[in-house]
């Protein structure tokens, strides 16, 4: 009975308890809540709030790029112009109870828990519209207990002053859309071209279903046509979930479920009141990507671009200014050319005439509308809205200059006086007119006349991995021709080919062969033009100067010589050539030649053992007497084909230069040997009987006295060599004649004696691989194929390791500009070479067309004070060899790095920017560890001691 009278107590003392602490709940509700709910609570802050945005600024931290959800780019849409589909969908999506519950949704809290229990992870939130519409106004990015504490309070105030239609229609105004629009209105603009009242179902639906992600779903802002689709595909997703949870909710029926569920989304995109860029795609697009929607996550923020961000990239305002300027300048002058122009093509309309309201004071290189006020004696006086201007007589003349191609398509056209005064007077009096600023001089700008051709060009500046200027386009906006065209980039090429070949043991004295050759490659044959009359023989460095095609073709075919067997097996290690660890023999072997294309077969062993051969006689050439002989001996091809080749080419364009290209092939000198040694002893046989020999048993033979003594070529010769004169045949031995050098130059170009020394250091060669498998190592690593693609292999390393993203193909046209690279990666290449540095940042590899650096950091609102976060330190990977990678990615200052083999890694200290402001936190996201590796300007023997 006592533990009874216990327990009734306790029951007692609890009711009391509740009582009192409703009560107390209830007078805290009536006071906070619905009395003194605050200023926040209001409908003009709230508006005002909705409007917030994040900047996005240069490198000084204070100059505007752009901004998301700029108040000038909303379309605000009332509750009833909002369509009851949006309404209907993103209730069903996100919150099925909302016009049921009081806020706070304690069953489907209790829902969601329950899922994420039976997940074992995070897989369902229980946050309403109206919570998530709290968070966003008043307390974006909140994750502490106190600060979940106050969003509820403020839910229970949103439902206590606001009809449940009033703060749906806060929610939809305020979800971000893309660049500086944001809610609804825009929305339907931007991705359907539409007013919100012409959205059909469907189109609600994905417009529901694309609040929390945007850029996931943007169909328009991928930089490849398979990350568009993908988003496209991703969009078709979402929307078939958000009208699946609409038919469930009975909030439309089987026959409108069943009209959109397999229809394509009908994406046309609009134009909304903002100045769209490159430079804002691009910040937008790697904002929403790793490592950044991490960090976010961490800190809290929901969506950045709606979060009072301040992003400062690594741009420079006047770098940009300048590269913009310099691209139309140029445009200007090359456009014209290609499509023509007049003076009247100098003419803009009148309704872009300079207002003196709105005008800035000029500044060089710029670019702006004028209005022509007068004429001058040599020139145009303008008016710039709130300065004067002057195209002087040098601007006057490159105008005519311009014309003067444009018309005459001629680029080395001079204009006269008539076109001069032709442009003054189309330009009359009032006239618009586009013009850069050159300089301005007592505070009058010094101006040219510019035109706005179709034609397209880029510009991107780099210093130490960071981007200071990006123009993707005459007008910078759509199309970013910096990180997405990929064009082939000519002779850009042949630098990467000289590095590669300074790492790999040439010398900048070393001779390349620079005459018309061909270079068979897996079975195709390359026939390589100069676009000059070259020297017959180049040294490397010259070759660099000139741009000697021929000479740099020779190079690459040849990239690999300077190294020994041990030192190819490295490097074949490094570029995936070699056997790996975990591969058997058979899958090596099916590798190379199925993927790589080198077919080793029992009869190819002789073609594999030739490179060993050569490398033989070459170091007797001395003492055969013939050290000339060198350049045409590392030339000289075995021949698998070449005969069919020459059928092939015979009658064709350029027949002539090609078969004897063909001819230099050992198997086609072998057959020509013996009849050439005929012919010689003919010759000398009628030297020492005195009869002469008819001219049939010579005619193979041509002559050419050299330092008193005749020399002998056989075959198909060049310039100066004579056919054997029939006077001399008559007087072979009269006293007096020159000694005859009875070591004929076969095609005038390789000694029979060198063909005869490499046959038996052939014959020596095949003696000791008899028996040996034709993918043995000793035979591969001379399979002419296999030495291609190794050096070819080791330029594509290299490349990677200097930034280019873009796999490079396996031709031997690769230095004439034979792949397709963006300007960027040409950029990072270029800086690589001129730095002997490249750099990296966390998360490379993530996206190939982001862009190194151009995001410097965050600064957070209020909320996030205290918070210091990081998308993580870089570390060094030691670019080990030459196919260690560079790759850029967006927004983090990079480390530097040189793609080279054995350096010492140097740390500094990582630098950050400070905070702006009492109220801000800087959040350095690109403010790493630099790690620097200098290039050294060693010989292969120092710089890659592994490799000597």
């Amino acid at each position: 009975m006592r533990a009874l009278r216990l327990l009734s107590r306790a029951l007692a003392a609890l009711v009391v308890l509740t009582i009192i602490s409703a009560g107390v709940g209830a007078v805290l509700y009536r006071l906070y809540v619905i009395d003194e709910p605050g200023d926040h609570i209001s409908r003009d802050h709230i508006l005002t709030l909705i409007g917030q945005e994040s900047l996005v600024t240069f490198r000084d931290g204070e100059t505007p790029i752009g901004a998301f959800f700029d108040d000038e780019h909303r379309q605000y849409v009332p509750y009833d112009r909002i369509p009851k589909a949006w309404v209907d969908a993103i209730t069903s999506s996100e919150d099925q109870r909302y016009f049921e519950h009081f806020g706070i949704d304690l069953w489907g809290l209790a829902r969601a828990m329950n899922q994420n229990i039976r997940a074992g992870q995070m897989v369902s939130g229980g946050s309403t519209l109206t919570m998530q519409t709290a968070e966003n106004l008043f307390r974006p990015g909140t994750r502490d207990a106190t600060g979940k504490m106050y969003e509820v309070i403020d839910t229970l105030r949103l439902e206590a002053h606001f009809s449940k239609e009033e703060i749906l229609e806060f929610y939809a105004n305020q979800f971000h859309v893309y660049g500086n629009g944001r809610g609804l209105g825009i929305a339907a603009r931007y991705f359907f071209d539409k007013e919100v009242s012409e959205l059909d179902v469907q189109e609600c639906a994905f417009l529901a279903g694309l609040v929390k992600i945007p850029g996931r779903y943007n169909p328009f802002i991928g930089a490849t046509e398979a990350e568009r689709e993908s988003a496209k595909a991703k969009a078709q997703t979402r929307v078939r979930y958000v009208l699946g949870r609409m038919l469930e909710d009975g909030k439309i029926d089987e026959q409108t479920y069943d009209a959109f569920i397999d229809r394509p989304l009908p994406f046309k995109k609009g134009e909304f009141r903002f100045d769209r860029s490159v430079l804002m795609d691009e910040v937008e697009r790697q904002i929403e990507a790793e490592p950044f929607t991490t960090l976010f996550t961490k800190v809290g923020i929901v969506n950045p671009s709606s979060a009072g961000l301040r992003i400062i990239t690594t741009l420079d305002a006047d770098a940009q200014r300048a590269s913009t300027y310099a691209l139309w300048h140029h445009l200007t002058e090359v456009g014209p050319a290609l499509e023509g122009a007049t003076a009247k093509s100098f003419l803009q309309k009148v309704s872009l005439a300079p207002i003196a309201e709105t005008a800035k004071p000029p500044v060089p290189y710029e670019l702006r509308y004028a209005k022509v006020r007068s004429h001058a004696e040599h020139g145009l006086v303008l008016d710039l809205g709130v300065a004067a201007g002057l195209v002087d007589k040098a601007g006057l003349d490159r105008a005519a200059e311009v014309l003067a191609v444009a018309q005459k398509g001629d680029r080395y056209a001079k204009p006269d006086d008539t076109l001069r005064q032709s442009i003054k007077d189309t330009l009359a009096p009032g006239s618009v007119v586009w013009v850069s600023v050159r300089t301005v001089k007592d505070k009058v700008a010094i101006c040219d006349l510019e035109l706005r051709p179709t034609l397209q060009g880029a510009t991107v500046v780099l210093r130490e991995g960071e981007v200071l200027a990006m123009v993707g386009g005459n007008d910078n906006k759509n199309f970013n021709r910096v990180t997405t065209a990929k064009r082939q980039l000519g002779s850009t090429w042949k630098v990467l080919v000289y590095n590669a070949a300074l790492q790999l043991g040439w010398a900048p004295t070393d001779a390349l062969d620079n005459r018309r050759g061909v270079f068979p490659f897996s079975g195709s044959f390359y026939y390589p033009k100069a676009d000059h009359e070259p020297e017959d023989f180049v040294s490397l460095n010259w070759a660099g100067v000139r741009s000697e095609n021929l000479a740099t073709i020779w190079l690459l075919a040849h990239l690999v010589d300077r190294l020994n067997d041990e030192q190819l097996r490295r490097l074949a290690e490094r570029v995936d050539l070699a056997q790996r660890p975990d591969e058997d023999r058979a899958a090596y072997i099916t590798r190379i030649r199925d993927v790589y294309g080198v077919i080793a077969t029992e009869d190819r062993k002789e073609e594999a053992l030739l490179h060993a051969a050569k490398e033989s006689v070459l170091g007797e050439l001395s003492f055969l007497g013939h050290p000339e002989d060198a350049l045409e001996l590392r030339s000289l091809h075995y021949g698998r084909g070449f005969e069919k080749e020459m059928g092939k080419v015979r009658g064709g364009k350029d027949a002539a230069a090609k078969l004897a290209a063909l001819e230099m092939n050992l198997k086609s000198l072998e057959e020509l040997g013996p009849r050439c040694e005929a012919a010689v002893a003919a010759l000398t046989a009628g030297q020492t009987s005195g009869v002469a020999p008819s001219a049939s048993a010579v005619s193979l033979l041509s002559t050419r006295p050299v330092n008193g003594q005749l020399k002998l070529a056989c075959g198909r010769v060049g310039e100066g060599w004579a056919p054997v004169a029939e006077s001399l045949l008559g007087r072979l031995n009269e006293p007096g004649l020159p000694t005859i050098d009875d070591d004929p130059a076969l095609h005038g170009r390789l000694h029979l004696s060198t063909l005869t020394a490499l046959r038996a250091a052939l014959n020596d060669q095949l003696a000791g691989a008899a028996g040996l498998d034709p993918y043995d190592d000793r035979l591969l690593y001379g399979h002419p194929d296999f030495r291609a693609q190794l050096g070819m292999r080791t330029i594509a390393g290299l490349a990677k390791a200097l930034g280019v993203e873009t796999e490079l193909p396996s031709v031997m046209s690769l230095p004439l500009g034979a792949a397709d690279i963006t300007l960027l990666e040409a950029a990072r290449m270029y800086q690589g070479f001129l730095k002997g540095e490249a750099w990296t940042t966390p998360g490379d590899g993530e996206d190939p067309t982001s862009v190194t650096g151009i995001l410097g950091s965050f600064e957070l609102p209020a909320p996030a004070q205290g918070l210091l976060a990081r998308p993580g330190d870089s570390r060094p990977r030691r670019p080990h060899d030459l196919q260690g990678a560079a790759h850029g990615h967006p927004g983090r200052r990079p480390h530097r790095r040189a793609p080279h083999l054995g350096h010492p890694t140097k740390r500094r200290a990582a630098r950050h920017r400070p905070p702006r402001g009492r109220d801000r936190q800087a959040v350095a996201l690109g403010r790493q560890d630099r790690h620097h590796e200098r290039l050294q300007e060693l010989r292969l023997h120092r710089l890659r001691p592994d490799l000597a």
